[in-house]
């Protein structure tokens, strides 16, 4: 399968209440799933355009910056229902992005997902 995505992710420094940071993810991605019975076995990737954002309280400044972004995904889902389907999956986002324009740092990070998927 394929298709467009659009993830917004807040985050922050754990502990950290002031500053803050969020990264709208626009994407297209591709998905290869293999099919047992009712379970799915799925693997993919996305790639698109990533804006980050940093708000930095004890400076008043917030910066913004864009770049490449991907993901590397995997998960299984099990089919509830013809219509609605379980799943857990594995997330991936490699250091390809910038955090802020001019600066080397850019954001890596894991998830681990859970939700339901209906088919139409």
């Amino acid at each position: 399968e394929g298709g467009g995505m659009l993830r917004y992710t807040y985050w922050s420094i754990p502990g950290d209440t002031k500053n803050a940071a969020w990264t709208l993810e626009t994407h297209a991605y591709a998905r290869a799933a293999l099919h047992i019975s009712r379970v799915a076995i799925h693997a993919g990737a996305s790639a698109g355009l990533d804006t980050n954002l940093v708000h930095i309280a004890d400076l008043a400044m917030s910066k913004t910056a864009t770049g490449f972004g991907m993901n590397l995904e995997s998960g299984i889902e099990v089919a509830a229902t013809p219509a609605l389907a379980l799943g857990v999956g594995f997330d991936y986002h490699p250091a390809t992005d910038t955090i802020i324009d001019g600066a080397p740092q850019s954001i890596e990070y894991y998830s681990l997902t859970a939700g339901a998927t209906m088919r139409l």
